[in-house]
């Protein structure tokens, strides 16, 4: 068993957001996967370059706790609100936007896991 406290974690700041990195290889006996939380700030797309996509070489699967998330999949656009999962497969180009007044919030699992 491995446990990670409220406090705990390896944040990253960026681009008018904030991940916390809870499980990684390396700093958690977990070997198969990345689970983290982010937090986008009102107003703010991930990435921010408006000609520019996220793709990655493992499974992304998000769960959003609070706030609303535009997201663009391939040419496919949703919003997700609280309650909403979503997998994006490996090599998927995606973005994520909040166009809400207050930060959305999101658990994700990165499998395999990735360098962040």
């Amino acid at each position: 068993m491995h446990i990670v406290r409220a406090g705990e974690g390896r944040i990253i700041d960026g681009q008018g957001s904030t991940l916390k990195v809870l499980l990684e290889p390396g700093a958690s006996p977990v070997r198969s996967a990345l689970m983290g939380i982010v937090e986008v700030g009102a107003g703010v797309r991930l990435p921010a370059e408006e000609d520019r996509f996220s793709s990655h070489d493992c499974e992304e699967l998000s769960y959003v706790i609070s706030g609303s998330l535009r997201v663009w999949v391939e040419g496919h656009e949703v919003v997700l609100g609280p309650g909403d999962a979503m997998l994006t497969q490996p090599g998927e180009r995606h973005w994520v936007k909040n166009e809400g007044d207050e930060p959305a919030v999101a658990l994700f699992v990165l499998a395999p896991p990735i360098r962040l």
